[in-house]
């Protein structure tokens, strides 16, 4: 089931979506949002997930096994490294201009590990550790 782009920030924390390349493709990384837009719509924490390849450099924070999520169908992990900060304005104008697809929501549990991960990984930019934990996430 996806949503109308008006449900997104009634969503907030959870929302899944995927951006549209320039060419009109969409991309295979869901994004998700792992912060609280109701605490701090500024500064909106997002992650994305990328395959799990026999890769040493991947980082194993955080991992999923395909069907966790109707948009997950084959086993990947959080890239907290390319974490990213964005504003509810930001958003809601990629949103607005169709750049983004809302998916499903995040279910709680996966969210959670998305969240704890975050606190975990080394390559999560400081930040991004600072909004979860002042938010009481993690």
């Amino acid at each position: 089931m996806r949503h109308d782009k008006r449900e997104m920030w009634r969503m907030g924390m959870g929302t899944t979506f995927f951006p549209q390349q320039y060419s009109g493709r969409i991309t295979s990384h869901l994004m998700i949002i792992i912060s609280d837009p109701q605490k701090n719509a500024a500064e909106i924490a997002l992650v994305h997930l990328t395959s799990l390849q026999k890769d040493e450099t991947a980082d194993l924070s955080c991992t999923f096994k395909g069907g966790e999520h109707p948009a997950i169908y084959k086993p990947c992990y959080v890239k907290y490294d390319a974490a990213q900060i964005r504003s509810t304005v930001e958003l809601t104008m990629l949103l607005d201009s169709g750049f983004l697809h809302v998916r499903e929501l995040m279910p709680d549990e996966p969210l959670k590990r998305m969240q704890h991960g975050a606190i975990l990984s080394d390559r999560t930019p400081i930040r991004i550790r600072e909004i979860l934990k002042e938010q009481g996430l993690a």
